[in-house]
Formats: C-alpha cells, structure tokens, sequence
C-alpha cells in the first residue's frame, strides 16, 4: 500500500469494479489476494451498523493472513487502537 491511498493493481482492480453479486477468482503467489479481499471487507463495512467477516479454517490463519494487511488499510479512520488482547480459552 502507497501511504494511506487505496491503489489497485489493474487485475485486481478489475475484480473489484466486476459488477457480478458473486465473483471467482483463480490467482497465484503475488497476486494480492489477500490485499483485494482487505478492500473488498473495507468496502463492505463502509456505513454505520455494517457488519463483514474474513472466514479461513482456523482463527490462528485467518489472523496471521489478513489482520496486518486489514489494520494497515483502516488506520486513518481508527477512533481509537484495536483491542489486540487474545483471550485464553
């Protein structure tokens, strides 16, 4: 990501901008997979009371996956820190 600007490359620009309700996307290593699903929950969760989810098999991939990238993407509009404490289940 270039600063705080959301720039899309233009492969995955073109899934974002896909008109379609459901979208398939084969892509290898390097693509941005994981960039564009960021956007994607972003823009989903835009607007008061929206609520999105990011689903993989476990918790412990779903966060070493996407928390990073989905944080870095949504710092200028942090009210406050994200609780990052784990719980001990």
């Amino acid at each position: 990501m270039n600063g705080n600007k959301i720039q899309l490359k233009r492969p995955q620009r073109e899934v974002f901008l896909s008109p379609h309700r459901f979208r398939l996307l084969v892509a290898g290593r390097r693509f941005g997979k994981t960039y564009l699903a960021s956007v994607e929950l972003f823009r989903a969760a835009w607007g008061r009371g929206r609520m999105v989810w990011y689903v993989a098999p476990t918790y412990r991939q779903a966060k070493r996956i996407a928390w990073n990238p989905l944080k870095e993407l949504t710092r200028p509009y942090w009210a406050s820190k994200p609780q990052e404490t784990e719980s001990q289940d």
